[in-house]
């Protein structure tokens, strides 16, 4: 079974969860290097995956309603064990937006989740390693087209979102969501580089109760 605790979905067309085999391309551009950061597009068996806005929106409907990624979750938090109570009480944060939302990388992907958390209730915390990005986010600007800055400005005014380039405020975070770049290689395959960094920046940070997508 699965680890219920980590998470890896997309959202097609009709508005379902799946499973995702296939290499991330949380950089907002697919295999043919085009940009489908923002709008859905096409996949090879022809369903529509949902845009950013799009999943940004669904998975903060679903992480604040309590219905989490899976089933698994929900009957991990049934059984007596010290587990199922770290995943009660995360539960119950998430359906009173008292969890705070850490999401690794301020891109195409990344800021307008985040954004889409605040906007929900959720206090957050946005990772980048580009110190001008996290610079310019602190001031209330964006580098984002579909995210107006009077948004983020709005965030920042009531204590719901800040940008950082401290990795290890991750273990304040009750989430972590890792939205990081993956462009391809010289031999068109997905280069993890950055997704391997992500993963031990939040391995690093990791605590019990923690959920990790």
């Amino acid at each position: 079974m699965p680890n219920p605790l980590i998470a890896d979905t997309e959202i097609s067309g009709a508005g379902d969860v799946s499973r995702r085999d296939t290499a991330p391309t949380t950089n907002g551009h697919d295999t043919n290097g085009h940009n489908n950061s923002m709008h859905g597009t096409a996949n090879g068996n022809g369903t529509k995956t949902a845009g950013a806005a799009t999943i940004a929106q669904t998975t903060t409907n679903r992480l604040a309603n309590g219905s989490g990624a899976s089933n698994n979750i929900k009957e991990a938090a049934d059984e007596t064990s010290p587990a199922s109570d770290q995943l009660t009480q995360l539960l119950e944060k998430l359906r009173t937006r008292q969890a705070t939302i850490g999401i690794l990388g301020m891109g195409y992907v990344g800021l307008p989740l985040i954004t889409a958390f605040g906007k929900a209730g959720f206090s957050t915390i946005g990772f980048d390693t580009k110190t001008t990005t996290v610079e310019a986010l602190q001031r209330g600007e964006s580098h984002i087209g579909d995210v107006p800055a009077a948004l983020i400005q709005e965030l920042r005014q009531a204590n719901k979102f800040k940008a950082t380039t401290d990795f290890s405020q991750l273990g304040s975070c009750d989430v972590a969501i890792i939205c990081v770049p993956t462009p391809l290689t010289e031999m068109r395959e997905p280069d993890l580089t950055f997704v391997c960094s992500a993963c031990k920046a939040v391995r690093d940070q990791l605590h019990a109760g923690q959920l990790a997508v």
